[in-house]
């Protein structure tokens, strides 16, 4: 009797347990423990710090994500992870790509949004700014299905930078990285323009 006391306490235990786990995965905003490790997935791209800003999730449940990383003044990441959570070894180097797109080393380059190209790949929108993070253009970088640059792009080298003449400051966030049905990109964000108030009496 005891014996069928104890098998028939495993075996409500057993069953409590996977209806917890159900509901843990039913649970809207819970983890998904299948994804990642418990959920979570980790990309490490140098020692000095990394950001994500962006993410974007293909169609074959792919997941891309694009930050600012490699500390100050930084670098533009892109990853790519398997359905599962797991870095997509076909993408990149081992799943990451990290680009700097100034001569200059001094100048932050940052990637603030990621979106889809027609035809497979990715647009990834930012900006190269000056070492006081004060005046930036904005900067359009083309990512084949692979993590190379799209050499169609850009005239060659697959990214372009973009001015605003006479404006304070120009950058890339809030983010807004949009695919048209024609198959060109709208990337956005914030420009400051110079403004000058006239005054009664001509004081400026």
């Amino acid at each position: 009797m005891k014996k069928s006391v104890a098998f028939l306490f495993i075996v409500v235990g057993i069953a409590a347990l996977a209806l917890a786990i159900d509901r843990a995965r039913a649970n809207p905003g819970a983890l998904d423990p299948t994804w990642g490790d418990e959920g979570l997935a980790s990309v490490r791209f140098s020692e000095n710090g990394d950001g994500l800003a962006a993410g974007h999730l293909d169609a074959d449940g792919r997941v891309v994500g694009a930050g600012w990383v490699n500390g100050y003044p930084g670098a533009v990441g892109v990853t790519r992870l398997w359905p599962d959570g797991s870095l997509d070894w076909t993408f990149g180097e081992g799943g990451k790509v990290m680009t700097r797109f100034s001569d200059d080393p001094e100048l932050p380059n940052t990637a603030w949004s990621i979106g889809p190209r027609q035809g497979g790949g990715y647009l990834v929108a930012g900006e190269i700014c000056d070492v006081d993070y004060v005046v930036c253009d904005w900067l359009s970088a083309a990512y084949t299905a692979d993590g190379s640059l799209d050499s169609a792009f850009g005239g060659g080298d697959g990214w372009i930078t973009t001015s605003v003449a006479g404006a304070d400051g120009v950058y890339a966030w809030p983010p807004a990285n949009l695919l048209q049905t024609d198959g060109k990109t709208i990337v956005g964000g914030i420009v400051l323009p110079s403004v000058c108030s006239r005054l009664a009496g001509g004081q400026a």
